[in-house]
């Protein structure tokens, strides 16, 4: 990381690019930030930059000088305020970041095991419906059958077979202008476990949306501390170490 900010210093040493720096503090004073590629033009409008090529290098050294903060297509002009903003939602110790990830983890837990009891009835009770959607189907064919080839005759059976046909035509035709989706078995059991499991929430008292809340706030913990880990870079202030908020933005984006 010292390797890249002092090749940003030494492109930010020109004349051209000093003077642009003193452009983006003047507007910095004017407004909080502005798009990458309006940065890129102003970098070469300015002549700080040559072409689009030496306007890319030129903003990647702002960055990693910590002139600027760029966050996707935004770039942010006040990088010190940015850091600011990020330090006060940072724990202050790895020892804390462990602490609340158990707490998280104890909270998540009995919501993991009643969310995995309801689930199992909901799909117990979605093949119990599938299964007497199948039995209905078959007793239907059986009943025809009866009566086309014992009771009645094919004479009679077939107006009411075809009758049962476009009935059918017209239940999904009346699916497809309600839902503009073409009807498809698998859609119908995922409405169906959908409509299940919001009963059962609510019988049980399940709150969904705290859970997924826990879930969320557990993967990020857990994200901070394996980048912590895997990066081998300390993401947590030292008591005795000192160091600017642009220093602490350069190393969290690094």
């Amino acid at each position: 990381m010292r390797r890249r900010v002092s090749e940003a210093n030494s492109v930010l040493q020109s004349i051209d690019a000093m003077h642009f720096r003193e452009l983006l503090a003047d507007l910095s004073e004017e407004q909080h930030h502005l798009p990458y590629k309006e940065l890129l033009q102003k970098s070469v409008d300015s002549g700080a930059a040559g072409s689009a090529e030496e306007a890319g290098h030129l903003c990647e050294a702002l960055r990693a000088a910590g002139v600027v903060v760029r966050v996707g297509g935004i770039v942010f002009l006040r990088p010190d305020e940015v850091a600011e903003t990020i330090l006060k939602a940072l724990p202050d110790t790895e020892q804390e970041v462990e602490a609340r990830l158990r707490e998280l983890r104890l909270e998540l837990t009995p919501l993991v095991e009643q969310k995995r009891r309801i689930d199992g009835r909901v799909q117990r009770r979605t093949r119990t419906y599938l299964w007497m959607g199948l039995g209905f189907l078959i007793m239907q064919w059986g009943m025809l059958a009866r009566l086309t080839f014992w009771e009645l005759s094919w004479d009679v059976i077939e107006p009411i077979t075809y009758f049962l046909g476009s009935g059918t035509t017209i239940l999904f035709y009346c699916y497809f202008m309600a839902t503009r989706e073409e009807f498809a078995y698998n859609k119908g059991v995922s409405w169906l476990e959908r409509t299940f499991q919001e009963d059962k929430y609510k019988e049980h008292g399940f709150d969904l949306r705290r859970y997924e809340r826990l879930q969320r706030d557990v993967r990020r913990y857990e994200r901070y501390m394996r980048r912590a880990t895997d990066q081998h870079v300390s993401l947590f202030p030292e008591p005795e170490e000192t160091q600017s908020a642009s220093d602490t933005i350069i190393k969290l984006a690094s």
